[in-house]
């Protein structure tokens, strides 16, 4: 069998649902160019009915491979896995609970056949409990190629740990060996993601929808913790390994700061997990200028919104009240 354009890779565990509606999906769009299209399913030590789902796709798809784990080695270990398996060109990591849009492949695998590209973002629809493709038109594949990897990471920022937002052309990120973050990051994927945007190729973001992807709020995963320790952690080691340049890691962890954390830390957001964010947050970007500035008059804000919840005093009232005794506190007699 030649080599296949792209492979589409799922990592799972314990979701075989969700694994039947992406798998599904994947399938009927890919059956007409199979020869192209490799799709790959890693099993992370299911102990649902995961293997019974595959065994009935391997039924009807000539070009899906299987690969099961003896044990649950964690997320990372298998999402790497499923870049080392993949046999195409272009890899596409694809999240088992996410969902290809009508119509995806026959618009992405052209494109992908013209081009010899570092990395591939794409845009997505996302659903919480009701998943209905019908509601997103056609479209014509509409993109943006980048010659300049710094003005792709700017505009994409956090997005591009978004793994199912990600096709990676895997002989460009594999070219000087990959560099993986360490196990337990949650992010190993930005090791072949920066390695192939970085290099001597051009990037591209293609701005049509063509993935309906699982709304945050009904994701189980501690935000601060990923994106707030684990992030910022992850950036620093893939540039000390070269990887990533200082400069756009710098660029980096500032919008992460200013673009993502600025709306989780908002007065109205409710946290999960118990998670404590000024804690954490504080303790990874306390040394940095855009914390100050973005995320610190928030948590003062969110501060006084809880005592003005609790007194039922406006928060105007509020700041009057504690400018007072402060005056008072500063005049009070000294011994």
């Amino acid at each position: 069998m030649n080599k296949p354009l792209l492979t589409i890779a799922i990592p799972t565990y314990n979701r075989a649902p969700l694994l039947d509606l992406c798998l599904g999906r994947i399938v009927d769009q890919a059956r007409e160019s199979h020869e192209e299209i490799e799709v790959l399913v890693s099993n992370n030590a299911s102990t649902d009915n995961t293997r019974d789902i595959i065994t009935r796709y391997l039924k009807i798809y000539p070009n899906l491979r299987y690969s099961e784990n003896y044990k649950n080695c964690g997320p990372d270990f298998n999402i790497a896995k499923c870049f080392s398996l993949a046999r195409a060109d272009y890899v596409w990591i694809f999240s088992d609970d996410d969902l290809l849009l009508p119509r995806a492949i026959e618009r992405i695998a052209p494109f992908l056949k013209r081009e010899n590209l570092g990395i591939v973002t794409l845009a997505a629809n996302f659903y919480k409990e009701s998943i209905d493709e019908s509601q997103y038109p056609y479209e014509p594949l509409s993109y943006k190629l980048y010659h300049d990897p710094y003005e792709l990471a700017c505009e994409a920022h956090f997005w591009l740990t978004y793994i199912t937002g990600i096709i990676a052309n895997k002989s460009i990120a594999t070219k000087h060996g990959i560099h993986y973050p360490a196990e337990g990051s949650f992010l190993i994927q930005l090791g072949w993601v920066f390695s192939a945007l970085f290099s001597d190729f051009p990037s591209a973001k293609v701005e049509t929808p063509l993935i309906l992807g699982r709304a945050l709020s009904v994701l189980d995963f501690k935000l601060f913790y990923v994106f707030g320790t684990s992030y910022p952690s992850v950036l620093k080691e893939l540039s000390r390994q070269n990887v990533l340049p200082a400069d756009a890691m710098e660029m980096l962890i500032d919008l992460v700061i200013t673009k993502y954390f600025v709306h989780y830390v908002n007065p109205h957001y409710q946290y999960n997990h118990g998670e404590r964010p000024l804690l954490i947050l504080g303790k990874s970007f306390w040394n940095r200028k855009a914390f100050w500035l973005y995320l610190f008059p928030q948590f003062v804000r969110r501060a006084l919104h809880k005592i003005s919840s609790k007194t039922n005093l406006r928060l105007p009232s509020i700041i009057k009240s504690l400018y007072s005794r402060t005056v008072v506190h500063q005049n009070r007699p000294r011994i």
